[in-house]
């Protein structure tokens, strides 16, 4: 149909030129342009469509850290999250990342932020390192970030597939009397 059709596209769009992507699946990133923008919504919405309606195989991994809230949009209580993958990236193996997700009632394997407030040490080398293990085992890695734009400087940012910028247009300039 054409919301499949749609969404295969977007997911598929590259952006050109940073050097040499690496094989595995695509890294598409939700980035708010800032707090409450509903980045998160979008974020989840996209990937239970890739895997719903796309029948794609796809994962989502919460890094608004440290306490994004995509397992809450979801209605998913997790056991593990992306403090949990990013405390142990020396053990980070397609078994090992497997084993963090939770899969939500459409297929959709997620792998949510903290529930509290722990220190979370995420260098930017833990989080290329997950990701390239989930860009082994899914066709696509849906980020959300948030408004985050402290991680727009990695490597692994830069190397992303799609980055969408997801805004609210609000014109509080305008009145009707």
């Amino acid at each position: 149909n054409a919301l499949s059709d749609a969404l295969v596209r977007a997911g598929g769009r590259r952006q050109g030129g940073k050097g040499a992507k690496k094989a595995g699946g695509k890294v598409l990133v939700f980035l708010g342009g800032k707090g409450g923008s509903g980045v998160t919504t979008v974020a989840c919405n996209f990937a239970v469509a890739l895997v719903q309606e796309c029948q794609q195989s796809a994962c989502l991994i919460d890094l608004d850290l440290p306490l994004g809230d995509a397992a809450l949009s979801l209605g998913l209580t997790t056991q593990f999250s992306t403090a949990d993958a990013l405390q142990n990236a020396d053990r980070m193996d397609t078994n090992f990342f497997t084993k963090l997700l939770t899969t939500h009632s459409s297929g959709l394997p997620v792998l949510a932020a903290p529930g509290r407030f722990p220190a979370v040490q995420a260098s930017n080398e833990a989080i290329e390192k997950m990701l390239n293990v989930a860009r082994q085992d899914f066709g696509y890695v849906v980020i959300d970030a948030g408004s985050r734009f402290d991680l727009t400087d990695a490597n692994w940012f830069e190397q992303a597939d799609t980055v969408y910028l997801v805004m609210q247009f609000r014109n509080t300039g305008l009145h009707h009397e």
